[in-house]
């Protein structure tokens, strides 16, 4: 019932200088990493997923998030473990011989599925059995990738 009125209340009764000052800082917000990771994506997969891809799926996936989700200040976009995971997915790839592109797309289909069996099982309620202390090995292992890479390079 309050679906149009998130929209229209953003421009009502002053509420436009607000609402533009929040559009700006979340379009520099999202196309900030967008260009970052888009220049590494390109690097690490010869050009085949490059700047203007992430700046699409950023745009892409964002509207649809804001329109469905409910939230519409999340920031979506490109990440350190998307990253590490594509660089090592095109490496995988390539000593398969296996086209990048198609893989992706099976891959993408292939965790969309997992992803709605968990929504419909809800099985974000184990999340309460995790500790912090998972979050902080895993954001471990991505410095230590990028770590890595930077001697590497």
């Amino acid at each position: 019932p309050w679906y149009l009125s998130d929209f229209a209340d953003a421009v009502k009764d002053g509420n436009a200088q607000i609402s533009l000052a929040s559009i700006l800082f979340l379009f520099f917000a999202c196309i900030s990493p967008a260009l970052a990771f888009g220049s590494l994506f390109s690097e690490a997969t010869e050009k085949q997923v490059g700047v203007v891809e992430t700046i699409l799926a950023t745009a892409v996936c964002g509207i649809m998030y804001s329109l469905f989700s409910g939230q519409p200040l999340c920031i979506m976009g490109a990440t350190g473990p998307e990253y590490a995971y594509t660089v090592v997915f095109y490496s995988l790839c390539e000593a398969l011989d296996i086209e990048f592109l198609p893989a992706r797309v099976w891959q993408g289909l292939w965790a969309a599925l997992f992803t709605a069996l968990l929504a419909i099982t809800d099985s974000c309620a184990l999340m309460s059995h995790f500790t912090r202390f998972v979050e902080d090995i895993f954001s471990l292992l991505i410095s230590v990738i990028f770590i890595i890479g930077a001697f590497r390079g």
